[in-house]
């Protein structure tokens, strides 16, 4: 059984290439979650952070972005989502904490997550 879904694939390989493509580029490990009023924004906002990272749970993405991507990935985010109704959070992760994450229940596959080497 596959990890990925239909275009899964293609998206895990577009955040490689993103990566490969900042060689020498800082990358910082991100937890994403967002509350999004309206339905259609959702999935817009949905779609937008599949592009970036993997869903986890719910309204939670992790990514792993260097600063070009995050400052892309914001603005983005910022045009679907209706400031006095919507939120989203990054929260980023420091190397000590990328290590201390315990995970309980399903097991998520993190694609694109660990250790990249440029």
């Amino acid at each position: 059984m596959t990890p990925f879904g239909p275009g899964e694939r293609g998206r895990v390989a577009g955040r490689w290439a993103r990566l490969r493509k900042a060689k020498g580029s800082q990358v910082e490990h991100y937890v994403v979650t967002y509350d999004i009023a309206d339905d259609k924004r959702r999935s817009k906002v949905f779609k937008t952070l599949k592009d970036y990272g993997t869903h986890v749970q719910e309204s939670v993405f992790e990514v792993v972005l260097t600063t070009e991507d995050y400052v892309a990935l914001r603005h983005k985010l910022l045009r679907r989502i209706h400031r006095d109704e919507d939120s989203v959070i990054f929260y980023r992760q420091c190397r000590a904490c990328e290590n201390d994450v315990e995970r309980l229940g399903r097991r998520v596959e993190l694609v694109g997550i660990g250790d990249i080497v440029l």
